[in-house]
């Protein structure tokens, strides 16, 4: 059974208004104002552990619950593409660089707020697809980890 709500959030002289709707365990479609963003939270944040050899994706939605920022990113082997629409502010890695699961890889801006793009798997960076400044869509390629 899928959960709905509705609410309007207001950050200093702006207001949102928002919709959340549950798809299922850790699936979500919100809609913040006329822009709809699916998100996809790890498995971990409900206290299981990933399946074994899958990589679970992860998303955050500014608005959604308490505003937190998790990853931005999901890995579909080893590309971590853009969740949501946004600006890559600044790219903290270069080709060659060990990650760790859990390292800012780069960081972007949507709707006025800074999220981190973390890497959801220990890896090396084998390419980054994108430069500050360079606005980017939901499914477009961040960072390709080895």
């Amino acid at each position: 059974m899928a959960h709905k709500a509705s609410f309007v959030l207001q950050i200093g002289d702006s207001k949102f208004n928002v919709e959340l709707e549950e798809l299922g365990l850790g699936d979500y479609k919100v809609k913040v104002d006329d822009e709809v963003f699916e998100i996809k939270l790890e498995e971990a944040a409900f206290g299981a552990a990933p399946a074994a050899g899958g990589s679970a994706p992860a998303a955050a939605a500014p608005g959604a619950a308490a505003a937190s920022s998790t990853s931005a990113a999901a890995a579909e082997g080893g590309v971590i593409a853009a969740q949501m629409p946004g600006t890559v502010m600044s790219i903290k890695v270069k080709p060659g660089d060990a990650v760790k699961a859990g390292d800012v890889l780069l960081t972007m801006e949507t709707m006025k707020m800074e999220n981190p793009v973390k890497a959801p798997r220990d890896g090396v960076v084998k390419e980054v697809k994108v430069s500050p400044g360079k606005f980017v869509n939901p499914g477009d390629p961040l960072v390709v980890l080895e």
